[in-house]
């Protein structure tokens, strides 16, 4: 007779009386014969029990089927809604999540201004492209894709008030939470403790707006490297999807969005991507309608997008000239990637090892089994291993890091070591342990090194002065220590009155500071030059009765037009950096630029980035006029933006 209320195989009511005090596991009478073996309790050793989901426990304590465990999830989550059930939903902590950070995303939260934060500013000045009608990669050329600038605007006119790195930050969150949504629908059903295990550390690094490396010892946010951060975290749900996603209706889905989106993004994360994807075929994970469905969406929409604005056409064209402009810098880029992140490098190598020597005979199998008999199930258990899984997904980070200066490197290992810890179930306790420990070694430095900027930043935030400025809109939510604050005005100062000096620098190849970009007080400075710089531009206007419609800035990043509300000209790079991201003026550039009204030069100090830069400018200025604007920036007037009066004015500070 059955003994409990519902049958484990077909969770129909067993017929006849049951005892209550009678084992959970058990069987209706059309299962008798299989009721005694499932009522048996099987010693669990601790660490198993430790280290193993309580929805692998009914397998374990049962006869290891997964099938029996599926129903026992069954069983728990057919009794209604209750707290417990709720609170243990993986898609409901994600929903709480976005929804946490988009309260979040409203208030005027004062950061303290870390490394390299102009780099924000990037988003800043394309948003502020875009809702002037100007489409990226056709009107301006950003260092990367495209689609990042437009989730941006789309966070910034959601959230006006909003601080713009979490703004940057958080914006890719409108790509990866619903793709993240349709993996955990995926994978809660068979195992509610593997979707929390992914859920976790994508919504960590999602939400911290920090990168694994530090290149500055005093703690602030990371405004740099954004984009390698928003490609990480792609990467991560990619991986995800592909070991973990069973449904081809939504594998479909997010790969075709994921894919779209890596590509859109950054063209190394898009490659690194398809190193994934092609593995995965090759394992036959991925079934061939999910990669002809898959190819045709991302085809067509970029044919769409074409059609649309012509952007991809030119989008791949600028592809293919910044990688003939860095092909040079390949191997260097990866020997210091690979110095970089050592540690996981080294980690993850010794984990590939451990898992190759655990797998050895069972490859030789199969590798004799496709010898054999040739199939192409047979040829994908050839690389459907944890170790090569492992592999592959250390390669595709390390390229993806080779042309990167921040990031959050090598997140997506995270799901490939995820994986071999759930196939390493039926190992030995003592295996499995060796297997945690190299687990962590490969996690637990980029965790707790985000983690531990993340608090120093949080304390080094209560003890910062706000950066004042009355143009500076939620561009002047930062913060720094008062000798950064102090150190600002004095080298302010110091380089307006050794212009002539740091030029001979800066013409050596020189910069006053091999660090400068890095350092909070040159961060500060360079804010409070530009506020000031449109305090004197105001001035100017007034005095001399004009309008600048369109203002230009030769620096790296053009902020003055977003914070004035005017246009910014065509045809020219934003991120500018010669050679790199920026090339010769072709000859509707120098049109563009010749019919700007006021173009800026800035001075404080002078750098060979911002020489370069202004050179290949200056054959478009034979019509401007120059005056000396702030003691930090030379200003050259359009001649005919200065309407009937003649007058210069000098503003000093």
């Amino acid at each position: 007779m059955g003994r409990h209320i519902l049958c484990l195989h077909c969770l129909h009511r067993p017929y006849g009386n049951y005892d209550a005090s009678e084992p959970a596991f058990t069987a209706c009478l059309r299962h008798a014969k299989n009721g005694s073996r499932l009522s048996r309790r099987t010693p669990i050793p601790l660490f198993t029990f430790i280290l193993s989901g309580p929805d692998k426990l009914a397998g374990i304590q049962g006869n290891g089927n997964l099938t029996m465990n599926q129903r026992l999830e069954t069983v728990r989550n057919s009794g209604g809604l209750s707290l417990n059930s709720v609170l243990t939903k993986p898609n409901l902590w994600l929903v709480l999540f976005v929804v946490l950070l988009a309260l979040l995303a409203g208030l005027r939260w004062v950061l303290p201004i870390g490394p390299m934060y102009w780099d924000t500013y990037l988003y800043v000045d394309a948003a502020h492209r875009i809702a002037n009608g100007q489409i990226p990669n056709v009107d301006f050329f950003p260092p990367v894709g495209p689609l990042g600038y437009y989730l941006y605007a789309l966070m910034e006119r959601m959230f006006p008030a909003g601080q713009p790195l979490l703004l940057a930050q958080w914006s890719c969150l409108m790509i990866t939470a619903p793709t993240m949504a349709l993996i955990l629908t995926d994978v809660t059903p068979r195992s509610r403790s593997l979707a929390f295990a992914l859920l976790t550390p994508f919504a960590f690094f999602a939400a911290l707006p920090f990168n694994s490396l530090s290149v500055f010892p005093y703690p602030g946010v990371d405004g740099f490297g954004i984009y390698n951060r928003h490609g990480a975290q792609l990467l991560y749900v990619l991986a995800a999807t592909v070991l973990f996603v069973k449904d081809k209706t939504r594998m479909t889905a997010i790969l075709s969005v994921l894919t779209l989106a890596l590509f859109l993004i950054k063209i190394t994360a898009f490659i690194s991507g398809g190193l994934i994807l092609a593995f995965a075929v090759a394992c036959g994970m991925i079934a061939v309608p999910v990669v002809l469905s898959t190819a045709l969406i991302f085809l067509l929409v970029l044919g769409l997008i074409q059609l649309a604005s012509g952007l991809t056409l030119t989008y791949v064209t600028e592809i293919f000239l910044l990688a003939n402009s860095n092909s040079n810098t390949l191997l260097p880029n990866l020997l210091t990637a690979m110095s970089e992140n050592f540690s996981t490098i080294v980690a993850g190598g010794v984990t590939v090892l451990f898992l190759l020597i655990g797998d050895w005979r069972e490859w030789s199998k199969a590798l004799r089994a496709f010898g054999s008999s040739y199939s192409f199930q047979r040829f994908g258990s050839i690389f459907d291993r944890d170790w090569f899984w492992l592999g592959i997904l250390l390669c595709a980070g390390l390229f993806f890091e080779t042309q990167n200066t921040g990031s959050q490197a090598f997140l997506l290992i995270w799901p490939g070591l995820l994986m071999a810890w759930n196939r390493y179930g039926q190992r030995p306790v003592r295996s499995r342990m060796v297997l945690l420990v190299l687990i962590a070694t490969c996690c637990f430095p980029t965790a707790i090194g985000v983690l531990q900027k993340a608090g120093r930043t949080v304390a080094t935030a209560l003890r910062s002065l706000p950066v004042e400025g009355t143009n500076l809109s939620t561009l002047g939510l930062v913060s720094t220590k008062p000798m950064f604050m102090d150190r600002a005005d004095i080298m302010q100062n110091y380089y307006a009155e050794q212009v002539e000096a740091d030029e001979h620098l800066a013409r050596l190849g020189q910069i006053p500071s091999f660090l400068l970009y890095s350092e909070p007080g040159f961060q500060v400075m360079w804010l409070q030059m530009n506020d000031q710089a449109i305090d004197a531009i105001r001035a100017y206007e007034a005095e001399n009765n004009v309008h600048f419609n369109t203002i230009f800035t030769t620096d790296f990043t053009n902020i003055i037009p977003a914070l004035m509300n005017r246009d910014a000209p065509k045809y020219v790079a934003i991120g500018a950096v010669a050679g790199r991201t920026q090339f010769e003026m072709d000859a509707r550039t120098r049109k563009s630029v010749e019919a700007t009204d006021l173009i800026l030069d800035t001075l404080c100090p002078r750098t060979p980035g911002l020489i370069q830069s202004f050179d290949i400018y200056r054959q478009a200025l034979a019509n401007h006029r120059k005056i000396r604007l702030t003691p930090c920036f030379d200003a050259y007037i359009r001649e005919a933006a200065q309407g009937t009066t003649d007058i210069q004015l000098d503003i000093r500070r």
